[in-house]
């Protein structure tokens, strides 16, 4: 029998009240690939992905996580990929300092969407560290919906950066479950701690 993770709560600020993403959850997406035992590892490693747009014959395509090393070796794109990761810190923040409302969530995770390479995810991690005052529970209750709510690769990616600097060792079943998926999986070892 599959147990979803969507329901494991860590403190009383969850964000049960904020409502869905528009799309298909990739954590929806793995558990609906699982076999009954509920272990991977997935057919061509979960993909493809919700958030992709179906293939094209005449488009060249690029395997899971190819996009984040050319990121990485090129760092970044551009001035507005300066930008966006102290954008999205900020609309992270702004969250963890308020009552959470479904519409500044869902501004969170637009922000978290548009963040491209591992250089971003680090700008994004090193402005929330830098950041006065920040509720440790409160950013991994937010990194945990992130994480299961996520609609966008970005999306959870970004969840999985930020359990990586507030989760518990109880968040090890959803990063290690997150991580069979292909596209996901550079990202386990350091959210997991390992």
């Amino acid at each position: 029998m599959k147990r979803s993770l969507r329901g494991q709560r860590r403190d009383g600020r969850a964000l049960d009240n904020v409502a869905p993403l528009p799309g298909v959850p990739l954590l929806d997406h793995l558990e609906a690939l699982l076999p009954a035992d509920g272990r991977g590892p997935l057919a061509q490693g979960g993909e493809p992905l919700p958030d992709e747009p179906p293939p094209d014959p005449n488009e060249m395509r690029f395997t899971a996580g190819s996009l984040d090393g050319v990121s990485a070796v090129r760092g970044g794109t551009g001035a507005s990929q300066e930008q966006e990761p102290l954008v999205a810190a900020a609309a992270t923040l702004d969250v963890l300092r308020s009552q959470p409302t479904s519409s500044a969530v869902h501004l969170v995770a637009k922000r978290l969407a548009m963040l491209e390479g591992p250089t971003a995810f680090d700008r994004l991690l090193s402005a929330i560290n830098a950041a006065r005052g920040v509720d440790r529970q409160r950013l991994a209750t937010l990194a945990r919906w992130l994480c299961t709510h996520g609609v966008d690769r970005q999306q959870v990616k970004a969840g999985l950066a930020l359990l990586g600097v507030s989760g518990t060792p109880e968040d090890r079943q959803l990063i290690t479950k997150l991580g069979l998926l292909e596209e996901l999986a550079s990202k386990i070892r350091p959210a997991s701690g390992g």
